[in-house]
């Protein structure tokens, strides 16, 4: 049987938080006490995240191409939550 993971009170950064597997990390993630940090492309997505998330954590609108956007966001976590401790991709 596979470990679950321990989430509890650590910052996870989920790519494509917006559906599928991502929209079930960030659940996941929340379910276990851990801060998602969602970075999602399409803004049309926006609004379901945001909601999902509330105040426990952050949503980053970006492409993950976009290594320039994707250091800002790992730069901007580390200031707001004072670390990130796990990545999920």
């Amino acid at each position: 049987m596979a470990e679950r993971l321990d989430f509890d009170g650590r910052v996870v950064l989920i790519t494509g938080g917006g559906q599928g597997s991502g929209a079930e990390l960030v659940r996941e993630t929340l379910e276990r006490g851990g801060i998602p940090i969602v970075v999602e492309y399409n803004r049309e997505r926006e609004a379901d995240i945001r909601a999902a998330i509330g105040h426990q954590g952050a949503l980053h609108l970006a492409d993950v191409r976009d290594a320039e956007a994707m250091q800002r966001i790992v730069d901007d976590t580390a200031q707001r939550f004072g670390r990130l401790d796990v990545v999920i991709a």
